[in-house]
């Protein structure tokens, strides 16, 4: 596999998410330093460190939009996120959304894309897995607290997935709230 991680200088994420992940995003985040720049009309901030994106899945009970911060790096064409739940036994709800229901949307920034996630699996997910060990440290540690083995699932713009033209979807209907 000779493709390798692309990581964006910047990258979003909310104060909701920062508390979810942790403390990133928050003055004393994983990461110490944040940019000031602070975007307060979407209440996202650019900072430093492992890019984050927004994903929205649909409830798989209830139907409502769900919105998760995750931390990713970008493999060619698609984005790789890891549903570690930072180590609990269980999987994240955002992943068994995705099992149900594998359309979602990310946000990065200002800009939302419509997705598809499918699930890495075999030889080509440990080569990722070990990428993205690089990239983010702590999914040792998270991987080590569980018996589970952490998913990682990829998720590729839903035209580009058809066969069809990449578009980012501009004013979505969607909210990410």
């Amino acid at each position: 596999m000779g493709a390798s991680f692309h990581r964006p200088h910047d990258a979003c994420n909310t104060a909701a998410g920062a508390r979810r992940l942790g403390g990133v995003g928050t003055r004393e985040g994983l990461y110490g330093e944040t940019n000031p720049l602070e975007r307060h009309a979407d209440r996202t901030r650019v900072r430093t460190g492992p890019p984050v994106l927004l994903l929205t899945t649909r409830g798989r009970r209830s139907g409502k939009p769900r919105t998760t911060p995750l931390i990713y790096p970008r493999l060619g064409d698609d984005l790789i996120v890891a549903a570690s739940n930072a180590g609990n036994a269980d999987d994240p709800q955002w992943r068994r959304n995705l099992q149900a229901d594998p359309q979602a949307v990310v946000q990065i920034g200002t800009t939302r894309v419509a997705i598809i996630a499918t699930e890495l699996d075999g030889r080509s997910r440990d080569e990722i897995w070990a990428q993205y060990l690089e990239m983010y440290a702590p999914l040792t540690e998270y991987q080590s607290a569980t018996s589970r083995r952490i998913p990682l699932v990829a998720l590729r713009n839903a035209d580009a997935a058809r066969g069809g033209e990449k578009a980012a979807i501009a004013g979505s209907t969607r909210s990410a709230h």
